[in-house]
């Protein structure tokens, strides 16, 4: 009689994910061979210092200013520069994958400490990390760059529904 109870028990559990959890990862497996082959050289090419050194010699980004402003002696700008994973990928990084979108939040003062905010899983935005982590931190003189992730927010492909990465 158990065994009956759990089996439907998790066939009911099983039925219930499959019908409200919408988003599926990776629908399109690992993607083509070559690219993971391509990334997999390219780490270990720049596995050495002085290698990475000329990688980033190399490429020399171009900031441009989309959106700037000041509240109450704090400087908030919204940035965008050419990812360099798209420069040597062009193939995976198309875009708007291929522009990284950040904001630093700095202290008009200036200041000799910077925060790097990566996002979590699913983090589409940045008002989270602003609100309550670059906003506390500029008071105490902390500068904040807060980064948009590549398939998230504004960096997201067309085809690409909510945080349902296509590839691996």
């Amino acid at each position: 009689r158990m065994a009956v109870g759990f089996g439907l028990d998790a066939g009911i559990d099983r039925a219930f994910r499959q019908a409200l959890i919408l988003s599926k990862l990776f629908t399109k497996s690992w993607g083509r061979p070559s690219t993971l082959k391509d990334l997999y050289l390219f780490k270990k090419e720049v596995t050495s210092q002085r290698k990475m050194q000329e990688f980033v010699d190399e490429f020399k980004p171009k900031v441009a200013v989309i959106k700037e402003n000041r509240r109450n002696g704090v400087y908030y700008a919204h940035l965008s520069t050419v990812s360099p994973y798209s420069l040597r990928f062009p193939s995976i990084c198309p875009p708007p994958i291929d522009r990284c979108r950040f904001i630093l939040v700095m202290p008009e003062r200036g200041t000799h400490r910077v925060a790097l905010h990566l996002a979590g899983t699913g983090d589409h935005g940045y008002w989270r990390r602003e609100k309550w982590l670059a906003n506390p931190l500029v008071e105490d003189g902390t500068a904040s760059i807060i980064i948009c992730n590549p398939f998230y927010g504004e960096r997201k492909p067309l085809h690409q529904h909510r945080s349902s990465l296509q590839v691996v």
